[in-house]
């Protein structure tokens, strides 16, 4: 039975969806998929606003899948695991921080 509101356990600290072979599914159908994330992207943004927690994450095994924003949002993959299926972790650069805001005094 749902404690919280958005449907997990008093006793949890929040509720991660992980889905794999996401490109599959939104190659079949992308409509659905696209409304699918935006709508759970929507809620998860709700969640934080009564402090509950509720993280969505996808998989894909395309290494060119990209997606348009989802509620407004550019969709950000982690680049490690969009590099080649040779490459360590370790081999890539890391990425530094983008932040248009922040500038460094001189």
């Amino acid at each position: 039975m749902a404690a919280h509101a958005y449907g997990f356990p008093a006793d949890a600290t929040g509720l991660v969806l992980a889905m794999t072979s996401f490109d599959r599914f939104a190659e079949r159908l992308p409509d659905v998929a696209h409304a699918m994330l935006d709508i759970f992207a929507t809620r998860s943004r709700a969640a934080q606003a009564d402090d509950e927690q509720l993280i969505c994450l996808i998989q894909s095994t395309a290494l060119d899948f990209s997606l348009p924003p989802v509620a407004g949002t550019p969709v950000l993959w982690n680049r490690a695991e969009r590099s080649s299926s040779t490459a360590s972790l370790f081999d890539l650069p890391p990425e530094p921080p983008q932040r248009s805001w922040w500038r460094r005094s001189r």
